[in-house]
């Protein structure tokens, strides 16, 4: 009697490790991939990817698909969705991820994962959106109305550049004054400016009596990029106070 208990007690045990075993290889079989390669996307952009799930068991499977992205990016869609994948078949989850108006330019990475029904993580699969560098230079002259100082006296023209792009670039600005000066005191200053970020140059010169005899002058401004483009042309007037002229204005 006691052998009869103890091998149907030996049996018993055998059958629920052959179940948990069977049970593990069928998570096993159930896979995860990432349908899109490398992709190119752009600031401000909602891109479309999409998920698949395999399960190639004889069960059905029933879980959560769990979507995370890096920096500068967010799923825009549910980040955790219920999933049922029947046996030897396909499930296709589409989903969309928004890139950032700040994100600077790079590699930002996205992943999914396959949980069971107990919050196991029975798979994963990882890629890459690809944010192109992009160039969005802007400068400008906050005054546009400019006092000429006495003689001798220095004159300071302020101009603001901005970098709306994804990626640090390195510009020049120029200040050019009108030919009839013949004095070549344009001046042109290099700067290197952050993304999604501003600064303020000052462009001085003496003030000189011809200049002064002259009453009133316009002055250019305009950026170039490090490739030849020009960007952000713009003028202002210089003119004495006692003038009160307006000169093609």
């Amino acid at each position: 009697m006691h052998y009869v208990t103890s091998h149907r007690l030996f049996l018993l045990l055998l059958l629920c490790c052959i179940g948990m075993g069977g049970y593990a290889r069928g998570q096993q079989m159930v896979t995860l991939r990432l349908t899109d390669s490398i992709a190119e996307v752009h600031n401000e952009e909602l891109k479309d990817v999409t998920i698949a799930i395999d399960n190639k068991s004889a069960a059905a499977f029933k879980g959560t698909l769990h979507l995370y992205c890096g920096k500068g990016a967010r799923i825009a869609t549910k980040q955790d969705l219920p999933v049922i994948v029947e046996p030897g078949k396909s499930l296709f989850v589409s989903a969309k991820v928004h890139i950032g108006a700040n994100t600077l330019a790079g590699k930002i990475p996205y992943s999914a994962q396959l949980l069971d029904q107990q919050r196991t993580k029975i798979a994963e699969a990882s890629a890459m959106l690809r944010l192109t560098g992009n160039k969005l230079m802007q400068a400008s002259l906050p005054e546009t109305e400019i006092v000429m100082p006495a003689a001798g006296q220095m004159i300071s023209i302020p101009v603001l550049v901005r970098n709306r792009g994804n990626v640090s670039q390195e510009v020049n600005i120029v200040l050019a004054y009108p030919v009839e000066r013949h004095d070549q005191i344009n001046k042109s200053i290099k700067v290197s400016v952050a993304p999604f970020s501003d600064t303020t140059l000052y462009f001085t010169r003496k003030v000189t009596r011809d200049m002064i005899n002259l009453e009133y002058l316009d002055v250019s401004m305009y950026g170039v990029y490090s490739g030849g483009d020009y960007f952000g042309i713009a003028s202002a007037s210089v003119q004495r106070i006692k003038t009160k002229k307006k000169y093609g204005r």
